[in-house]
């Protein structure tokens, strides 16, 4: 599997303004990139099962849990790549190869949160300022996406 011809790799960055022509070029990209990648990050997790409870690895127990985080905390990042059944990202006719991040307005520092997570998530680069400031609000991108 060759993975984007081991072109550079190029991120996106996608804010409210930039919104609506990233998903423009998304969905035309899909036309020959179809198949979808996502990564979401979210503030961490606040709903934590007991030691006993994973150790039995009950599917049903584990998603309980992970449906309760999701639906406690607000959403921070969604990454997006597409690919063709190769492998190969969308290049555009450049000599890079493109993914995306879309930045998410709805977190702030009064929401649940784990802090260890948000430290990581900054040490990774995520401003959090200018997320509040430019991102998008995850309610038009529900819509438009």
């Amino acid at each position: 599997m060759s993975i984007s011809g081991n072109k550079s790799i190029v991120v996106r960055q996608v804010f409210a303004k930039d919104l609506d022509s990233e998903l423009l070029i998304i969905k035309e990209a899909n036309l020959r990139y179809p198949f979808l990648s996502i990564d979401i990050e979210f503030p961490g997790t606040i709903f934590k099962p007991s030691k006993q409870v994973i150790r039995e690895g009950n599917p049903v127990i584990n998603y309980h849990y992970m449906k309760s985080n999701v639906d406690a905390l607000q959403i921070i990042q969604l990454s997006l790549s597409l690919s063709d059944a190769q492998g190969n990202l969308p290049d555009f006719d450049t000599p890079f190869s493109y993914i995306w991040e879309f930045n998410f307005r709805d977190f702030v520092n009064r929401d649940h949160y784990a802090s260890d997570s948000i430290e990581l998530l900054k040490r990774q680069g995520i401003d959090f300022e200018k997320n509040r400031e430019k991102g998008i609000d995850s309610k038009d991108f529900a819509k438009k996406f």
